[in-house]
């Protein structure tokens, strides 16, 4: 008797066994339709947002600055003067702190200091050894094209003596530039505390670093070879990480007109990228902070942010004179003056920036701040004011 009821639970249990994941696996067609359509949907608004003309509304970043290199025009901007992590392009004001205080042969010899100073699993180094013995221009390259953190250590302790010394020129020079909204507190752009900056600010940084011919050149190389020093017998080639001007690594975001300029990652800044391109006439600088990665094309949207930009500034702008040398840009009387009794400021250099292909010379007017009262005398030449 007790044979046979455990024969028929064993039965009921393999039925039950084999049923389960047929009921399982029926399909919930309502559901499946629901999908369907939410999938179809997603597709269509894709290809509508593909279809649209990418203009500087289609920039992704939360904070972004568009400008004209020559002038400093702004074209564009985006919560530019909001504060935020700059990561790596704090990198951008250690090098101009290097060209304009050192020799490019000068020889760095690598302290234990440096070594200490980097995480080697969390941050980029090039792998510098205590007592190697490095030119300053090879410790240049490998800080603004690999990003190697190791060598912006070294090459602040070789300006300053250490990197606070150092820190606190960033910071000077960063007032003497105009940016205000700006706090540096390490040479190389990892996050720390109390580190921030702004679209707007890193744009005119980024505008002294392309006014330095050197810097220029550097931030502009595909490649660059380091040395053999006495540490290490053979040269070492690094890549630079900036995907806008090198197409080795990362084809897919390289820009034939971009001209540098730096890029960057941290977990707390997310992307960064200062950029810079010309058109053969003029050229345009942009800023993005702040970008991810596109969760469906796994795309990193600061490159694709910079690449709209210049696109749109190249298609719809044109590089134009703003102002002739020698124009006149206001006529004042001058009490107690001899002749006709009043002068004519006149413009000494001609200006140029990229503006709209709608712009028209009558839009221009023009805002004189004079540096003193208006009274003789007044010698030719003399710097009255700006407009």
């Amino acid at each position: 008797m007790k044979k046979r009821w455990i024969t028929i639970l064993l039965c009921l249990f393999i039925a039950w066994g084999w049923t389960v994941p047929i009921f399982a696996e029926t399909p919930d067609t309502e559901q499946t339709e629901i999908v369907d359509e939410k999938k179809d949907k997603e597709k269509e608004e894709k290809k509508e947002k593909k279809k649209k003309p990418k203009d500087f509304s289609s920039i992704v970043a939360p904070y972004a600055i568009v400008m004209d290199l020559e002038s400093g025009y702004i074209l564009f901007e985006k919560e530019s003067t909001v504060q935020a992590v700059p990561g790596d392009l704090v990198k951008m004001m250690t090098a101009l702190l290097v060209v304009e205080n050192c020799d490019m042969n000068d020889i760095i010899t690598v302290s234990q200091t440096v070594l200490d100073s980097v995480d080697v699993y969390n941050d980029t180094t090039i792998e510098l050894e205590v007592g190697e013995q490095v030119a300053v221009q090879d410790m240049l390259y490998a800080m603004l094209l690999p990003s190697a953190d190791d060598a912006a250590i070294a090459l602040a302790e070789h300006v300053s003596g250490d990197e606070a010394t150092f820190v606190e020129q960033m910071n000077h020079k960063a007032q003497e530039l105009g940016m205000t909204r700006t706090v540096f507190t390490n040479a190389t752009g990892i996050a720390e505390e109390g580190q921030y900056s702004t679209a707007k600010d890193m744009a005119i940084l980024a505008r002294a670093v392309m006014n330095n011919d050197l810097l220029a050149k550097a931030v502009g190389a595909e490649l660059f070879e380091f040395s053999a020093t006495n540490t290490r017998p053979d040269p070492t080639t690094y890549f630079n990480n900036n995907y806008l001007v090198s197409a080795y690594t990362t084809p897919h975001y390289f820009y034939d007109n971009a001209l540098g300029i730096k890029n960057g990652y941290t977990d707390e800044g997310r992307y960064t990228l200062a950029a810079a391109a010309s058109n053969g006439s003029g050229e345009v600088i942009a800023v993005v902070m702040g970008n991810e990665r596109d969760e469906d094309s796994d795309e990193i949207t600061s490159y694709n942010d910079c690449i709209t930009i210049f696109d749109y500034v190249f298609q719809n702008y044109s590089y134009t004179t703003i102002i002739n040398t020698n124009q006149i840009i206001a006529e004042y009387d001058v009490p107690n003056a001899k002749g006709d009794g009043h002068v004519l400021l006149l413009c000494p250099t001609t200006k140029e920036s990229f503006l709209p292909n709608t712009f028209s010379m009558e839009d221009i007017t023009f805002n004189v701040n004079l540096n003193r009262e208006l009274t003789a005398p007044i010698e030719k030449g003399e710097v009255l004011g700006t407009a």
